[in-house]
């Protein structure tokens, strides 16, 4: 188990007592998380605690994820949790509940829990919220379950969320997340093809943890540091094999235009924010005809972003 003052980013060893803590996976972090966070603080303040934490877990399964941990814990430090309790999902999959509420929860001695209504625990999730809320009842710890959240007719959910991201459906994802989705990674060397061509590019692999977007082109922004502060500019990116100048199909990059900025980056952490998809990826028969697309992309990527970034 490991312990993050999100306050310092380090690892800390003991639980602060009497906390709130809000117990699910949180991928996204998304509008529905945020309800839970919104109850953790009215309970805080109901019942005078100083601390609000998180309870999650690690997942190596095969699905991806929408968020990093490291991403996982910025939003959550955003949304003001104050520390958050990592558990490996292998040393408590196979506890029954009241094993797994006994010496995971209640052992941190908080002074209430909260979760959301389908949240499950226990082996095979055989325990429900209702389950939590009886035995919180039975160790005097205080439990609030947060109803479903909606947008519109359109349930707010990482999976849904995932889906959308997968069809390039990026609008009606970052309106569920709540924020844009993101991807952050060290620029690499690519072949230069856009720089013999007169357009400068940086090149990102996306985490083999995060979900890929549908190979496409985004209008987006992304986020450096620029002589020690960090820095955002618009742009507009490639995400796909770039089949009109490269042959394989599986060499997946996220490669990106950085308007109003000619500057050497390479080798720095960059975040690249995507707001919407504006057409798939396309082979075309010569490099006249790629550039003369991308120079059309690049007037529509700056329309676009005035139009949401207002």
């Amino acid at each position: 188990m490991s312990i993050i003052d999100l306050t310092t980013q380090t690892k800390i060893s003991a639980v602060p007592p009497r906390a709130v803590i809000v117990l699910g996976f949180f991928d996204g972090v998304h509008i529905g998380h945020v309800s839970l966070f919104d109850e953790a603080k009215r309970l805080a303040g109901e019942l005078g605690c100083a601390k609000i934490g998180v309870w999650t877990f690690d997942s190596k399964g095969p699905r991806r994820g929408l968020t990093t941990t490291w991403e996982k814990c910025l939003l959550l430090k955003n949304y003001g949790i104050d520390f958050v309790i990592y558990e490996s999902f292998d040393e408590i999959r196979d506890l029954d509940g009241d094993s797994f509420f006994g010496e995971h929860i209640a052992a941190h001695s908080p002074a209430a829990v909260v979760c959301g209504f389908n949240f499950r625990f226990g082996k095979n999730a055989a325990w429900s919220a209702d389950d939590l809320c009886a035995f919180a009842k039975n160790s005097e710890i205080g439990c609030s379950v947060v109803p479903e959240k909606k947008l519109g007719e359109r349930t707010v959910s990482s999976t849904v969320i995932r889906r959308l991201i997968e069809s390039g459906e990026i609008d009606s994802a970052n309106e569920l997340l709540g924020h844009p989705y993101s991807i952050t990674a060290e620029i690499e060397h690519g072949a230069e093809i856009g720089r013999k061509m007169g357009i400068r590019t940086i090149n990102q692999r996306i985490p083999e943890e995060k979900v890929r977007p549908k190979a496409g082109v985004y209008c987006c922004t992304v986020t450096f540091d620029v002589n020690g502060n960090s820095t955002t500019f618009g742009g507009i990116c490639n995400i796909g094999s770039r089949p009109t100048v490269n042959d394989d199909p599986k060499d997946i990059t996220v490669e990106t235009h950085i308007f109003d900025f000619d500057g050497n980056i390479y080798g720095s952490s960059v975040t690249t924010r995507l707001y919407r998809k504006l057409r798939d990826e396309q082979t075309f028969d010569s490099i006249d005809r790629l550039r003369a697309q991308i120079e059309s992309d690049f007037r529509v990527a700056k329309e676009t972003l005035k139009e949401i970034l207002i």
